[in-house]
Formats: C-alpha cells, structure tokens, sequence
C-alpha cells in the first residue's frame, strides 16, 4: 500500500517501506515540525518568486516605457526560473534534514535582496521592501525551528 502525503500543492507518494526507512531514526514532534516550517518557507520563497516574476515580465514594457530588449527578458525569465528551481530543491531537501536548507535558502535570499537593493540604487518600491523583509522574516522562522529541533536532538 503507497502512502500519499500533501505538502501544499505538491503530493508525494512513497511506498511504506521507504517512507519507514527514511522517518525512522528521527520522528520526535519537533524535527517533523521544522521540517515542515523550514520547507514551507522555502517552497514560500519559490512560490513568491513565480507569481512576482510573472508580473514583472508583463509589466516590464510599462516601467521601461517601450519595448523590452530580448537579452534584458532572456535575463529576466533565466533569474526567475533559476531562484524558483533552487528554492523548491531547498524545500524539497528540507523534508528531510531542516537546518542546512534553512541556512542556504536565508544567506541566499539576503544575498539576492542585496544585489537587488544595490542594482536599483538603493530606491526599492515600499512594497517591494515589505515583501522582501516579509519573506526574510519567514525564512528566519523556518532557521529558528531548524535550530530547535537540532539542539533538541
């Protein structure tokens, strides 16, 4: 009999020997909840990144004033699938072992929220910013739980 488990909009089916093998050695409450905080803040962050990049390829012409070049939207539509791709293996990775994915998906995000911050001069949209720092704010969550369930282990 398979088991089959939903995770948001992603369902996993897994035979119940595996899901035994790999739930076996650390089924305390507090690992399975940081696995879930710590993989919905980063599937969060790739499901942010979908629907803001969607918007800024479509409203790009408007802010730019006149046609897109194509490199600028080759670049655009590469960046956006890059961070959606990442942040969902990060999410992916954090079923299993929270902290590590935890730690990489903030360093990364802030490093991105920085390059950002830095190529538009320092002047972000004020919605821009709160969406950032709300989803910085998230990830930290996701760390926080991670780093309990690991000293309680």
């Amino acid at each position: 009999m398979a088991w089959v488990g939903h995770f948001d909009a992603i369902a996993l089916e897994v035979d119940d020997e595996t899901w035994s093998r790999r739930r076996r050695e650390d089924a305390s409450p507090e690992l399975i909840k940081a696995r879930k905080v710590a993989a919905g803040a980063l599937l969060a962050v790739a499901i942010i990144q979908v629907v803001c990049g969607i918007a800024m390829i479509f409203l790009l012409p408007q802010i730019m004033g006149g046609p897109v070049p194509e490199e600028v939207m080759t670049v655009l539509i590469v960046t956006i699938v890059a961070v959606v791709v990442v942040f969902s293996l990060l999410a992916w990775w954090a079923l299993y072992q929270p902290l590590p994915p935890a730690i990489l998906g903030l360093v990364l995000y802030s490093v991105l929220f920085l390059i950002d911050l830095i190529a538009a001069g320092g002047q972000l949209p004020a919605i821009a910013l709160m969406i950032r720092l709300g989803i910085i704010a998230m990830l930290i969550a996701g760390l926080q739980s991670a780093i309990k369930a690991n000293s309680m282990s």
